[in-house]
C-alpha cells in the first residue's frame, strides 16, 4: 500500500490551530464523506468504479488479450483524460518492446507526429481504440476519419473489424458505431473524462498491455475503503488534501509534482490535469469569487536538480512540494570504480543508491531552506500499488474540492476554447461567436521580422 510522510508539513509553524476556521472554508471534514460517498454532485459515479461488475471487467480483460494476441499495434486516439491515465499507466508497467504488441497513445492533432505514425501501420495488423467521451471531441473525430478512409481502402466492408469506441451511450458517436457495426464501450454519464481511468477509457488499454484489471481495482479499493473507515487524521486522501489546502491559504501559489522515477514522469502529468481542470474555477459553489489559485507544475528528479532547484532554493517561497518516491526499483546498475583515488571518493555503490541519496538530499535541501513538502511512497510499481495511486489522486482532487467549495466536475473554461474552436471551423449555431471572433482578430497587433 502507498504511504504518505506528511511529518515536515503538520509540524510548521505558521500552521495554527485556527486556520481552518478562515472564511474560506465553512463545512467540518466529517461531512466530506457524506457529500461524496452519497454523490450529491450528478458526476460523482466515479466514485463507485473500484466496486464495478465484475463480470463486464472480466469481459474487457479477455477482450484486450484478444486483440494482444491477434494484432502488432494498438492506437489509442483521446486527448486530455481519455489519454493521460492509460499512458501513466503505461509508463509505470508495460515495456513497449518488439515482444510485446506496440501502443501507441496520440493525444494531439500534431499533423507531422500524426502522419509518421499513420504511415508505418499495418492497418490489418492494428486495432484502433477512439476515446471520446461526449462523441464530439474535434481532435478525436478528426483523426478518426483519417483512419477510417485508411482501413476502408485496405479492408473494404470489413474495416470495422478494427475498430472499437469508448464513448457515452446513444451520442452520435454511438449512434454512428451501432450503424457501421463498430464495437463499442460505454463510459457512464456520471463519470467525467478526467476522473474515467478506472472505467472502459483506461481499463480497455490496461487489458491490452495485459495488466491485471481486478489488481487495479483492488489497489483502488483499499484507498477508498481508508477513506470511508479511517478518521480523517489517518486518511490517506483527506490529511494529504488537508495539508494543500493550509498551505494554499497561507499564499502558496505553486504546487510542484516531483516524480523520482522516469516511469512515474506520466503520472504527475495525470494529476496536473486532475488538478488543473477541476480546481481552477473562478466561482465558488455559492456564486462568489473563488480567491484561492494555485498552479500545479512538474519537475521529474533527478534533472531538475542541475535547473529548477537553484530558483526553489532561493527565489519565491510561494511552492508546496509534493515528492512521488519509489521505494523499490525493477534495476539497478553497480558502478565500478576507475581506480582513481579522487574519483573513486565520489561513487556511490550504484546508480539506484545515487538516485534515492539525490532525492533525500534535495528533500531535505528544501527543508533546510524552510520550504514545506510532502512525500507519497510506492512500495514497488504492481498493479495494486499503481490503481492506489490513481485513485489516491483522484480521491484527494475531490477532497481538496470540498475544502475550497468549487465544483470540482465542470470546466467552464475547457468548454469555452471548444465553443470558439467549433465557430472558428463555421460549425452551425455559432455564427454569432465566429464574428466576434474575427473582429478580435482584426484588431490584434502584428509584428514581423
Amino acid at each position: 500500500m502507498i504511504k504518505l510522510n506528511y511529518f515536515h508539513a503538520l509540524k510548521d509553524k505558521n500552521l495554527k490551530k485556527g486556520l481552518l476556521e478562515r472564511d474560506l472554508i465553512n463545512r467540518k471534514e466529517n461531512t466530506f464523506k457524506k457529500t461524496l460517498i452519497n454523490k450529491t454532485n450528478p458526476m460523482m459515479e466515479w466514485i463507485d468504479l473500484p466496486y464495478q461488475n465484475i463480470s463486464q471487467v472480466e469481459e474487457i480483460q479477455l477482450f484486450g488479450k484478444k486483440i494482444s494476441r491477434l494484432y502488432t499495434n494498438f492506437v489509442v486516439l483521446g486527448i486530455g483524460g481519455s489519454a493521460l491515465g492509460a499512458r501513466a499507466v503505461k509508463s509505470a508497467l508495460y515495456d513497449n518492446s518488439s515482444k510485446n504488441i506496440k501502443v501507441d497513445i496520440v493525444d494531439n492533432v500534431d499533423a507531422e507526429v500524426f502522419d509518421k505514425l499513420i504511415e508505418t501501420l499495418d492497418y490489418k495488423k492494428t486495432m484502433f481504440n477512439i476515446v471520446t467521451k461526449s462523441g464530439k471531441t474535434v481532435e478525436i473525430l478528426s483523426m478518426f476519419s483519417v483512419i477510417i478512409n485508411k482501413l476502408k481502402a485496405i479492408m473494404g466492408k470489413d474495416f470495422f473489424i478494427n475498430i472499437v469506441v469508448t464513448t457515452e451511450k446513444d451520442n452520435a458517436l454511438w449512434k454512428f458505431c451501432e450503424e457501421n457495426r463498430i464495437k463499442t464501450y460505454e463510459v457512464q454519464k456520471g463519470v467525467g473524462g478526467r476522473y474515467s481511468v478506472l472505467s472502459p477509457v483506461g481499463l480497455l488499454p490496461m487489458a491490452v498491455m495485459n495488466i491485471d484489471l481486478k489488481k487495479i481495482l483492488s489497489g483502488a479499493k483499499l484507498v477508498l475503503e481508508n477513506y470511508k473507515q479511517e478518521p480523517s487524521n489517518k486518511s490517506l486522501c483527506m490529511v494529504s488534501a488537508s495539508i494543500m489546502y493550509k498551505y494554499f491559504l497561507l499564499g502558496k501559489k505553486e504546487f510542484v509534482i516531483l516524480p523520482y522515477s522516469q516511469r512515474l514522469s506520466d503520472m504527475a502529468d495525470f494529476y496536473i490535469q486532475l488538478l488543473s481542470e477541476s480546481l481552477g474555477k473562478k466561482d465558488l459553489l455559492n456564486g462568489k469569487p473563488n480567491e484561492l489559485f494555485f498552479s500545479p507544475t512538474k519537475a521529474e528528479g533527478v534533472t531538475y536538480q542541475h535547473s529548477l532547484l537553484q530558483m526553489y532554493q532561493e527565489a519565491s517561497s510561494d511552492r508546496l512540494y509534493f515528492f512521488i518516491n519509489l521505494v523499490k526499483h525493477n534495476a539497478d546498475v553497480k558502478i565500478p570504480k576507475f581506480k582513481n583515488a579522487d574519483l573513486d571518493a565520489l561513487l556511490p555503490k550504484s546508480l539506484t543508491s545515487l538516485f534515492k541519496i539525490e532525492q533525500m538530499a534535495s528533500n531535505l535541501a528544501l527543508k533546510k531552506a524552510g520550504h514545506p513538502s510532502f512525500e507519497i511512497n510506492i512500495p514497488m510499481l504492481n498493479e495494486e500499488n499503481i490503481g492506489a495511486l490513481l485513485f489516491y489522486f483522484e480521491l484527494t482532487t475531490a477532497l481538496l474540492g470540498e475544502y475550497m467549495q468549487v465544483n470540482a466536475y465542470n470546466q467552464n473554461g475547457v468548454e469555452l476554447q471548444k465553443k470558439y474552436t467549433k465557430a472558428m471551423l463555421g460549425v452551425a449555431g455559432f455564427e454569432k461567436e465566429k464574428e466576434s471572433l474575427l473582429k478580435m482578430l482584426e484588431n490584434k497587433n502584428k509584428y514581423e521580422i
